[in-house]
């Protein structure tokens, strides 16, 4: 085990290296013993650690970790991150780091840790993969200009990461939102009967790119919008701990919080105004006072809570975030999680893994925040007419001209995130070729603006689609001018990778003597700052070059001394951590040593061996010490010279972020232009009716599967909504119904987020929601048998669907009895068609009895009866898949269990059965 340690005596030198064998400790640590080899860790004695006399920095680490309580405190002792006490023995085997101990006089501290370049590695395991927050305390050095002042370095903490928080991680998920939430209920909400049209604010964040939005929605729609946010953390009030919402006591859909990191936390003060989080927002005037004031007071409460806490978390950061952006219910298609899963919008059903969802199946973006855009497409469509023409405007004007399309997704193919290159500045991170990557995105953005307008001229409907991308952004071409003008772009990359293969270059230690390792030449570097950046870097240069000169005339010198007149074979201009600035000689079997001290009096001998020599030489000292303190100080002016620039860039982020947003607008349209030309899907026809008219519609994903197995999809024609709003399917199972339903509902989604449609024409009439009930599984986690879960889905359906809304239905009723079974499906149904009135395809194998109920109730005329075909080949049932309408006679139950394999025995025993019960 190695760590870093600083003591106050010994913090004017680096970092102490300790290697520690857990055999060698004493035997006297039978309490700490006792502690490190319990089988639960989480039973240790906490206070056996805080009554202990600690030396100061272990004193603060304690300290910290009692006021970070619910957070692991990850604390830096020089070139390592360590953990303590109850901390190293709970996440040391986790992380799979080596649980050691640190001595004190009389007992020893469990202690583990880990170099800082593995920060992010361990940062991924602890927040992603266990859902915990970190606390982590970083070491600075004490500038007050004191020589002899002992505490030479202080520690502070700057920032606490939980799942939400992630701002500039490498494991951050490029192509996904990484969404923080704020939840606000009413203060008086549960106090009484949870009632749906309840009032709560939502305001969430990414802080890896500063967007950030608001909303007031219901309560009945609070878990839609959650879904559609996805969200990594949510963040509650303190108090309604003891209500424990996710158990669903209070509101049975409050259950699906179970499937989200929840983080509780102490709302600030009702006197701690909006206003005062204003320097947390990149451009504040009077119009974002304005937007501000037009938040509703929910809304307000949400977002100061979510201001507060990302507060809390960066406290050593600038906070950097777009204005907050409302989002309008109404504007947006609802989709819960069951439905989100059912379709497997994101994810499959079967592994949760992205192969095989609908997001999978239809991307065809070229940057990684297009993709970010069409995931957030994907999981909240427009109810909004007007932009779904202006998104499909694009895409068509995209799919007819090739050449257009092709020569704008080249483009795209070389910008860089421009919004989260933004962010990490805004944040103060980010690197020199971060500047250079955002300069040569902003020079594509001029190139593609050239394109648009070349396309634009061609006729007025082209000029109207393409306007509001053709906005004049000289600042942002003046700012990658600047960057680019200031920035060596080529030995920034060379610098990189010289970094990157010295981290991978493996050397045995064998190999390499001691004294090889302190080698360094002096002159192995390299400027990424122009040196016409500034007047100070100028004048630097100036001297450095004069430094050179004045080393090039002492190199011809010795040369001459060393070379020619002792005939050394080399010498070399050396600096040793060790021995200084030296002069490196090496030497042939003629080499003339003892004429050495004649020729150079000034020079000392420092080591030598039968071949080699190391000299001290005064003037070689000097010039060497000087060219090394203007390279330092040329390293330090290249440094102002970044921050100013990445300042410039801050300043510009509005622009750039708009740049951004429309880059992402572009990627995603021209993307759906692809994926048409590649799946042969069409342009549908999108309006305000409650008509649903598909002719010969596919599902896209179980298409693609089939491709790849050489078949071909059976397509199908749905109409719903001008003379009935309800289709009743029967079936076998293997029949169909299950997809049909599906890609219907896939088809509406595509529709409504501006892409073509995999069917042969396709008129649709907006849509608010989309509800599913189809498949079932022991939700064991909630406590829910099959039949259950099944009853709760058909619940959201019943209690929340409108006119407007779409809802497939799969078997309701059927984990139950068969009577019990069928009333229910009938009392769904009937519900469907009379109270909610919406439209709907409902798939049962109780279609005759369903027949018979609904004729009786009155219900038939808006319900119309279809069933999958079926047909037979060598007395074998084969699967048409084609809707006819009609009702089945029946399920076909056994001659799909020949199919599966059942046992002739078996299979004779079942329909012996099955005509006795008949």
């Amino acid at each position: 085990m190695r760590w870093s340690s600083n003591s106050p005596t010994n913090q004017s030198r680096s970092p102490t290296v300790h290697t520690i064998s857990l055999g060698t400790l004493p035997k006297k640590l039978s309490k700490v013993e006792k502690v490190l080899n319990q089988e639960k860790p989480d039973q240790y004695e906490i206070n056996e650690f805080k009554k202990r006399d600690l030396p100061p920095s272990l004193k603060a680490v304690r300290e910290m970790m009692d006021k970070y309580k619910d957070y692991v405190v990850i604390t830096q002792l020089g070139s390592f991150f360590e953990l303590y006490f109850e901390h190293a023995v709970e996440y040391s085997p986790k992380l799979n780091l080596t649980l050691a101990k640190r001595n004190l006089k009389e007992s020893a501290i469990p202690m583990a840790g880990f170099p800082l370049s593995q920060l992010d590695r361990h940062l991924k395991v602890l927040v992603q993969d266990l859902n915990v927050g970190v606390a982590i305390v970083e070491q600075f050095k004490n500038e007050t200009g004191i020589d002899n002042e002992v505490q030479k370095v202080t520690r502070r903490l700057t920032r606490i990461i939980t799942p939400g928080t992630l701002v500039d991680e490498v494991f951050l998920n490029e192509q996904e939102n990484n969404y923080l939430l704020s939840v606000d209920f009413p203060d008086t909400a549960f106090k009484r009967e949870a009632l749906p049209d309840l009032k709560v604010g939502l305001a969430w964040t990414d802080l890896s790119v500063g967007s950030i939005f608001v909303q007031e929605t219901t309560l009945k729609d609070l878990i839609s919008t959650i879904t559609r946010i996805k969200p990594s953390e949510i963040l509650l009030d303190e108090k309604l701990v003891p209500e424990q919402l996710e158990s669903g006591e209070w509101y049975s859909e409050l259950v699906e919080l179970k499937r989200y990191f929840r983080k509780f936390q102490a709302l600030p003060s009702l006197q701690k105004t909006l206003d005062l989080y204003n320097h947390m927002f990149s451009s504040f005037s009077k119009t974002a006072e304005n937007t501000m004031k037009e938040l509703t007071q929910k809304e307000t409460a949400a977002l100061r809570n979510l201001l507060q806490y990302i507060e809390n978390h960066l406290p050593d950061s600038p906070i950097n975030l777009q204005l907050p952006v409302r989002q309008i219910p109404e504007n947006i298609m609802q989709i819960d999680t069951r439905t989100s899963d059912a379709l497997e919008l994101h994810k499959t059903f079967k592994d949760e893994g992205r192969k095989g969802s609908l997001i999978s199946s239809v991307k065809r973006t070229v940057t990684q925040s297009g993709a970010r855009l069409l995931s957030q497409w994907i999981s909240a469509p427009s109810t909004d007419l007007k932009e779904i023409k202006n998104r499909q405007a694009l895409v068509t004007l995209f799919f007819k001209n090739t050449i257009f399309r092709t020569n704008v997704i080249a483009k795209l193919t070389e910008v860089h995130d421009i919004s989260r290159i933004v962010q990490r500045f805004a944040l103060g991170r980010g690197t020199a070729l971060d500047l250079v990557y955002l300069a040569r995105s902003i020079e594509v953005v001029g190139s593609l603006q050239s394109i648009l307008k070349m396309e634009a001229v061609k006729s007025k409907a082209n000029a109207k689609v393409l306007e509001e991308y053709l906005e004049n952004y000289d600042s942002l071409e003046n700012l990658s001018k600047t960057i680019l003008d200031n920035l060596d772009e080529v030995a920034l990359l060379q610098t990189i990778r010289s970094e990157q293969e010295e981290l991978e270059k493996e050397i045995a230690p064998s190999q390499k003597s001691q004294l090889d390792e302190e080698l360094v030449n002096s002159d192995s570097f390299l400027w990424t700052v122009r040196p016409n950046a500034s007047k100070g870097l100028s004048k630097l240069h100036e001297m450095h070059n004069s430094l050179l000169n004045e080393k090039a005339a002492l190199i011809e010198h010795l040369e001459k001394v060393l070379l020619v007149d002792l005939k050394f074979k080399s010498v070399e201009f050396k600096f040793s951590p060790s021995l200084g600035y030296q002069l490196y000689l090496r030497a042939y079997k003629g080499s003339d040593h003892d004429r050495l001290k004649e020729l150079l009096p000034e020079a000392t001998i420092s080591q030598k061996s039968s071949s080699t020599k190391w000299l001290n030489y005064p003037n070689w000292s000097s010039l060497g010490s000087k060219i090394d303190s203007i390279k330092h100080k040329i390293r330090a002016e290249e440094e102002n010279v970044i921050k100013m620039l990445k300042k410039d860039v801050v300043r510009q982020s509005l622009p750039l972020r708009n740049v951004a947003n429309w880059l992402d607008f572009l990627d995603v349209t021209s993307s759906f232009a692809v994926l048409s030309l590649d799946r042969n899907l069409v342009c549908p026809s999108v309006d305000d009716s409650l008509e649903l008219e598909i002719k010969n519609g596919r599902h896209l994903v179980v298409e693609e599967g089939l491709k790849q197995s050489l078949k071909n999809f059976t397509p199908n024609n749905f109409e719903i909504g001008k003379n009935d709003q309800m289709w009743v399917i029967s079936g076998p199972n293997m029949g169909g119904k299950s997809t049909f339903l599906r890609q219907n509902a896939i088809i509406v989604i595509l529709a409504q987020i501006g892409c073509y449609v995999p069917a042969e024409s396709a008129r649709i009439g907006i849509v608010d929601k989309i509800f599913s009930r189809v498949g079932a599984a022991d939700d064991l986690y909630n406590e829910m048998s099959t039949f259950m879960v099944e009853m709760v889905e058909t619940s959201y359906i019943l209690k929340g669907a409108t006119v407007r809304s779409l809802a497939i239905l799969d078997e309701v009723g059927r984990g139950t009895s068969g009577r019990e079974g069928l009333a229910i499906a009938f009392a769904t149904l009937d519900h469907m068609v009379k109270v909610n009135r919406c439209r709907g395809l409902f798939a049962t194998h109780f279609g005759q009895e369903l027949h018979g109920l609904l004729s009786e109730n009155s219900s038939m005329d808006r319900v119309t009866f279809k069933r999958t075909k079926i047909g037979y080949f060598n007395n074998k049932l084969l699967f048409d898949h084609t809707l006819e309408d009609g009702i089945s006679e029946k399920s076909y139950a056994i001659n799909v269990a020949a199919l599966a394999g059942f046992p002739k025995e078996a299979l004779l025993i079942a329909d012996k059965a099955l005509k006795t019960l008949q």
